[in-house]
């Protein structure tokens, strides 16, 4: 499925202890998405100065976690949206995760994400780049987890 967009927007994978947070759309979900899995995401606002701005304000929005900019680090562009850009945000902790948008969140393996019914074409275009990413990872033992505020 692909949803054109001209505003500027991104998605996020956050990674704790070697899973990633899926969130299920709710009924209130444009698109007919509802009930599907979907890495969050949003869209810019007038304050955000780029798009690394955007997934720290959005994470903190659906999921009331503070992270800053060093959280983040480019996974890939958004074939749907021009400027967008998907990101990794790799965290230590998870306290105080709540969610605040969607109908359920779920944290997964790297290797189950193939089993999930995606939205908005998440599995062609962040499933696989998300698991080459893992992958990389794995082989160069890199994986660097960031404190929160």
């Amino acid at each position: 499925m692909s949803i054109k967009s001209t505003r500027r927007g991104v998605n996020f994978c956050l990674v704790y202890h070697g899973r990633v947070l899926l969130q299920q759309r709710d009924e209130h979900c444009p698109y007919g998405e509802s009930g599907k899995w979907c890495f969050p995401g949003g869209g810019s606002e007038p304050e955000d100065t780029d798009l690394i701005d955007t997934v720290v304000r959005e994470v903190k929005e659906e999921y009331d976690l503070i992270i800053t900019r060093e959280h983040c680090q480019f996974l890939c562009a958004r074939p749907d949206i021009n400027p967008g850009a998907v990101f990794v945000c790799i965290l230590e902790s998870i306290e105080g995760l709540e969610l605040h948008e969607g109908k359920a969140m779920e944290w997964v393996s790297f290797d189950d994400l193939a089993e999930r019914e995606f939205g908005f074409g998440h599995e062609e275009f962040i499933v696989p780049e998300l698991q080459r990413w893992q992958r990389q990872q794995e082989s160069t033992l890199e994986y660097r987890p960031f404190s929160l505020r």
